[in-house]
């Protein structure tokens, strides 16, 4: 606890984790997989078999992004994913999404029980709920439209004391850990000469030849034939133009001990989202809560939201949290996820990212068509996901949307600078005609930093739950010191 300012924990941190030496010299490889998540590492698993020599980097530590800030659940009861989708291209595409879901379940529980993997996998019923009347005929179409693929239960109320107007269950879904399961997968990679490099960003990337990328990173120079780009947020700006296709929600976790766990999962289709599970390890039980979800660019003051999120624990389950993090999730503008190569002129290089909060599946899902694809394997959803998909005019307008509402907190952002939930040792001020950021330290050391976001130079706000610099854009953090923790920004903004 910082002063009125709560500090973020996650309940999937693990006290001992393997870490890995940074890179320190020139290296070639085969494949270069950029990003130890749960997509980089089973891609990695995926080809740990195939004669290629095989490489990872993270720029912190494996797992310790977007992995170690997710609810963890396994499930394709995705809120009103298929609805979205059908309405942008078609019952078909839907459909086949559904079906993509289901595999990626099933691939998860093979390799969870054909390694033995101890990630507390649990079987759980999952269940699609609304609070308000009014979405109650958005409930009912999804569920029509899920019905033509799966079985689905009526369901009038949950498992826990929670007032619900009406939802509808599934039961093939699963939980788990997942940084528990990341780190056995990691092991097993390793035991394949694998090679992985934490504490090492990736800065550049170029075309070397028709067959080889040149990689710059802050430790060395990696050559590489294929380049797979598994951050959650891709740091270049061509060729994808990534932020013109997408925008980021942010969602605030809390988590708090309980005597018995029940097995089931939980989300709405209300604008004011809910998430529920539980989770059992060796020692004690949780429920995990999340709620407050808003698109990045709407709201600043992230710590309200936690606020927020404490009191509605209270207020639901007379609990306080014990654990409590927020997490960041890359939305594409149809609703599907990009997995594949990036377009037919960069063959060897793939992207895997925008999940649309549904990272555990897609990431699952995600290593094992890019390894397909790099051992010239036939997968049925290559197409479902390839990057450079063709437009819809669903996906125009969505983009257009989405480009205004980011030009609004660009332009916000230049205009407001202080912010009233700023301690009283943070302020931003113009010094010799730049923009600072100036944070005091208990000794009376000032901390100054360039308050511009080196990415796509939107102002930054100082985040006091964090102690850190967040670019409200695009997610960028940097801590008091100027150095670059999170992307897409691989700059830091020391002066």
């Amino acid at each position: 606890m910082n002063g009125d300012f709560m500090t973020e924990l996650s309940l999937w941190k693990l006290d001992q984790q393997p870490q890995e030496d940074s890179l320190k010299q020139n290296i070639k490889t085969d494949v270069l997989i950029v990003g130890g998540g749960l997509t980089g590492i089973n891609t990695a698993f995926q080809l740990r078999n195939s004669p290629y020599k095989i490489t990872v980097v993270d720029q912190g530590q494996c797992g310790h992004g977007v992995t170690m800030r997710s609810t963890a659940k396994l499930t394709y009861l995705q809120q009103d994913q298929y609805s979205k989708i059908q309405k942008c291209y078609g019952t078909k595409v839907a459909g086949a999404y559904i079906a993509s879901q289901k595999e990626a379940i099933r691939l998860a529980k093979e390799i969870i029980e054909t390694h033995h993997i101890d990630c507390d996998f649990t079987k759980v019923d999952s269940y699609l709920f609304v609070t308000q009347k009014e979405n109650l005929s958005k409930l009912k179409q999804e569920q029509k439209g899920l019905a033509q693929w799966q079985k689905l239960e009526d369901a009038s109320i949950l498992p826990i004391n929670f007032d619900i107007i009406s939802a509808f269950k599934v039961k093939d879904t699963y939980v788990f850990h997942p940084l528990k399961y990341l780190v056995a997968l990691k092991e097993l990679c390793k035991k394949k000469n694998i090679q992985f490099y934490e504490h090492t960003m990736v800065q550049n990337i170029k075309r070397q030849t028709s067959k080889n990328y040149i990689v710059k990173t802050s430790g060395g120079t990696i050559t590489a034939k294929h380049v797979v780009i598994c951050c959650h947020y891709p740091f270049f700006l061509i060729p994808f133009f990534i932020p013109f296709k997408t925008y980021l929600e942010k969602s605030y976790i809390g988590a708090f001990p309980v005597e018995q766990v029940q097995n089931f999962s939980a989300i709405n289709l209300d604008s004011d989202t809910y998430s529920f599970r539980y989770h059992q390890d060796q020692e004690k039980a949780y429920f995990i809560y999340l709620s407050e979800s808003h698109r990045l660019s709407d709201e600043v003051n992230g710590v309200q939201k936690m606020k927020n999120l404490d009191q509605k624990i209270q207020h639901d389950f007379r609990q306080k949290a014990e654990y409590r993090w927020s997490n960041y999730d890359l939305m594409t503008n149809d609703s599907l996820p990009f997995i594949g190569r990036i377009n037919q002129k960069h063959p060897q290089l793939y992207l895997a990212t925008g999940y649309n909060t549904w990272g555990m599946t897609n990431s699952i899902l995600a290593g094992k068509i890019i390894a397909d694809l790099i051992m010239g394997i036939d997968n049925p959803y290559v197409s479902l996901f390839q990057p450079d998909r063709k437009w819809t005019t669903s996906k125009i307008v969505n983009d257009l949307i989405d480009n205004f509402l980011m030009a609004k907190i660009f332009i916000q952002t230049k205009i407001k600078k202080n912010y009233s939930f700023y301690p009283k040792n943070v302020k931003v001020e113009v010094r010799n005609g730049k923009s600072c950021g100036i944070y005091i330290d208990d000794k009376g050391v000032e901390h100054v930093v360039s308050n511009l976001c080196p990415h796509m130079f939107c102002s930054l706000v100082f985040n006091p739950t964090t102690m850190t610099w967040d670019c409200p854009c695009h997610g960028s953090r940097f801590d008091i010191d100027g150095n670059v923790l999170k992307g897409p920004s691989h700059k830091d903004i020391k002066l």
